[in-house]
């Protein structure tokens, strides 16, 4: 966390830090997609720090942690898939899932079913059994 200390560190330097903390991109002003990738893949959630993240940083960042889907503004289809087949409760996070996510997400995590609104009869069937292997 010590870049903050740093002006202007240059692309080596940033990755040194954020390959020990991948929350200290918070401290980087401007950094490059390679830097992005490794402080996503350290900590995914650490994305909410990132302006304007390409495609390709938000789907490391929900692979490496499906609930950092919530700092990720309109996710794709995607993007949802990859965050829930991670963690399946991540399904909190995101407005209007698709039956296939949310179908997904009970697969992985039949819990998720709490956050899915008037769950049609076939998610409730796939939860149901979640519990009763």
């Amino acid at each position: 966390m010590n870049i903050e200390f740093i002006k202007n560190p240059s692309e080596k330097v940033q990755l040194v830090s954020v390959k020990q903390d991948g929350y200290s991109i918070l401290h980087i002003r401007n950094p490059s997609k390679k830097v992005q990738l490794v402080s996503v893949s350290q900590e995914g959630r650490s994305i909410e720090y990132i302006e304007n993240p390409c495609e390709e940083v938000k789907i490391m960042s929900v692979s490496n942690n499906g609930d950092s889907i919530e700092f990720i503004e309109n996710p794709s289809e995607e993007i949802q898939m990859i965050s829930v087949n991670q963690n399946g409760m991540s399904i909190e996070y995101i407005k209007n899932p698709s039956e296939e996510i949310k179908i997904m997400s009970v697969s992985q995590n039949g819990n998720s079913i709490r956050y899915i609104r008037n769950p049609s009869k076939e998610v409730q069937i796939i939860a149901y059994n979640y519990f009763n292997k």
